[in-house]
């Protein structure tokens, strides 16, 4: 008896130094990680400045500073960070992980993409070797992934986590986001622009400004909000019934605030405040950041095609017996596709011949082609195939 005793207790000693051996790998895994990528991220301070009219004939005017973070992508100083971040800047500064300060310029902005480059000014005193990266598309739900930025100032501050989710498409006031690296890390909404880092130490993403609808929560808002004019308008009505009803003409009965209000009252809470979204992050995919430098850096042209899309749905293959495609929800006036004649609602089902399966796939087309070259596309409308050809232009 006291043999076995002695064998269990051996046995559970030897796993518990195994299970120690184990972690102290992950740890040094993880340490690797962080001492590869840290270097490379850099503080990035905006000051912004816009001038209004206060009182009469003077000028006013108002300055604010924005803090976010960055990477460095080449060894001439350039910096990939978040475009809106970046846009309307009248000086940006730079700070690295030593602790030296430089002045930067902007490059250029990719506003689909939401990705600014800004390059030092002065590379003499410049040290910071640039990240390498990483290729996104060979990320699976459950990667890992390192998070370095600077929220609320605390500079090159690192979280771990890993991935939730991939190909997310995300919805902003103006255009969607698709292609989006949904990840556990915990990300302050105040650090757009942090390098996301793979199990490599390469860079696979760029983490992205607050949270943004997804397309089901935007349907939803669209909703009540359709709602809520229509309850304004029958308070209206109510309103200018009640004033005609009313004997005394010098007393309109209009409804107080109090029952205005009432008729005006969400439907639902808002399901979009950024604090209820914590724990929900997302980073723009780490090859199309690529993309942007190597195109913004080189000069070269942005070729555009002009609309907005989404793939279709489930209920939408089964109707129209289509194996995939991506429902154009709105094609921009003026722009290439509107002149090569595709029109909302239309189904882009291939693409050069090559069946569409995602928005990415039409993304990298574009961006993978010149300004002015011929994009062939079979679009379906109104249950018939049609084949159509757009001339690219220029995104200015």
């Amino acid at each position: 008896m006291r043999r076995i005793i002695l064998t269990i207790a051996a046995s559970l000693l030897a796993f518990g130094v195994a299970g120690a051996q184990e972690l102290k790998e992950i740890e040094e895994a993880y340490l690797r990680i962080v001492k590869k990528v840290r270097p490379t991220v850099v503080s990035v301070t905006v000051v912004k400045s816009s001038s209004r009219t206060v009182g009469q004939n003077r000028r006013q005017v108002d300055i604010s500073s924005t803090q976010f973070s960055g990477t460095v992508v080449t060894k001439e100083g350039h910096i990939a960070t978040i475009g809106k971040g970046v846009k309307g800047a009248s000086s940006i500064y730079v700070e690295t992980l030593k602790g030296a300060r430089h002045a930067a310029e902007l490059v250029g902005i990719d506003e689909r993409a939401n990705v600014g480059i800004i390059k030092v000014k002065d590379t003499a005193n410049w040290d910071v070797k640039p990240v390498e990266f990483g290729d996104s598309t060979k990320l699976d739900v459950g990667s890992l992934t390192v998070i370095v930025g600077c929220p609320n100032g605390l500079k090159h501050s690192v979280v771990y986590g890993n991935v939730s989710g991939l190909g997310r498409t995300l919805v902003s006031s103006m255009t969607y986001y698709t292609d989006m690296i949904q990840l556990s890390n915990p990300v302050s909404h105040s650090d757009p622009g942090g390098l996301v880092a793979n199990s490599e130490g390469k860079l696979v993403g760029m983490v992205s400004p607050a949270f943004i609808k997804t397309p089901s929560f935007r349907r939803v808002e669209e909703l009540i909000d359709a709602l809520n004019r229509k309850m304004a308008g029958m308070a209206e009505k109510l309103a200018r019934i009640k004033e005609k009803e009313n004997k005394d003409e010098r007393k309109p009965a209009i409804p107080g605030k109090r029952v205005k209000d009432d008729f005006l009252k969400p439907l639902a809470p808002d399901l979009y405040d950024p604090a209820l979204s914590q724990g929900i992050n997302f980073a723009i995919p780490g090859n199309l950041v690529k993309q942007v430098c190597d195109r913004i850096i080189r000069g070269k042209k942005q070729p555009w095609l002009g609309v907005l899309v989404r793939e279709i749905e489930a209920p939408e293959k089964h109707q129209l017996n289509l194996k995939t495609g991506l429902y154009i929800l709105q094609v921009i006036p003026n722009s290439p596709a509107a002149k090569g004649g595709l029109r909302s609602r239309d189904i882009i089902v291939r693409l050069g011949g090559t069946p569409v399966k995602a928005v990415e796939n039409l993304r990298d087309t574009i961006l993978n082609s010149e300004v002015g070259a011929d994009l062939k596309l079979s679009i379906f409308r109104r249950k018939q195939e049609l084949e159509i050809s757009v001339k690219l232009g220029e995104r200015k």
